[in-house]
């Protein structure tokens, strides 16, 4: 019922929507996927995937082809700074 986004979160006029992942495994296309849908349902302008598993190669190709950023949980630190520099775009998944 989350309409693919566990976190939507807005600041100063930036909607960002978030699909967290915690997975043994691999990390797929389903979740860019969610996001993808989220962000579109949402209206947002960035649309992240947090995981501590890494993400499969199909889930890369998705990401850069939808602009969905994939991060390790570890690389949330810095996410406000990229938002602050104006990155709205992904850049590498």
């Amino acid at each position: 019922g989350d309409q693919g986004a566990d976190i939507v979160a807005t600041r100063r006029g930036l909607r960002m929507v978030v699909q967290c992942k915690l997975y043994s495994r691999t990390v797929g296309n389903e979740a860019v996927q969610q996001v993808s849908a989220a962000r579109a349902h949402y209206g947002a302008a960035v649309a992240v995937v947090v995981s501590n598993a890494p993400y499969t190669r199909a889930a890369q190709q998705l990401a850069r082809t939808n602009g969905v950023w994939l991060l390790h949980h570890d690389e949330l630190r810095g996410l406000s700074r990229r938002l602050k520099d104006g990155g709205t775009r992904a850049t590498s998944a």
